[in-house]
């Protein structure tokens, strides 16, 4: 009985802790608003004269670029190619 519960607690903290470190790198909704909002501030601080379809469209391609990057490294991919 003494085994049956230890090995029930072990299962039930293995579960738990693997949801603790699953990856969390995926940005929220809210997350991804604050992003866009603080880089059409900085497009902004650069050029005022700049529309706001294209530091939109700076700010997505930036986001987007950024996105990529992450998905290489978390893929175990490197920027630099090791030779």
């Amino acid at each position: 009985m003494n085994r049956t519960m230890t090995s029930i607690v072990f299962a039930g903290l293995v579960a738990l802790s693997a949801q603790v470190l699953a990856d969390d790198s995926t940005p929220t909704m809210a997350q991804k608003h604050q992003m866009m909002k603080e880089c059409m501030a900085r497009q902004k601080a650069k050029d005022s004269s700049v529309s706001k379809a294209d530091m939109k469209a700076a700010c997505k391609n930036e986001m987007s670029m950024k996105k990529d990057a992450s998905d290489r490294t978390t893929d175990g991919q490197t920027d630099t190619p090791h030779n």
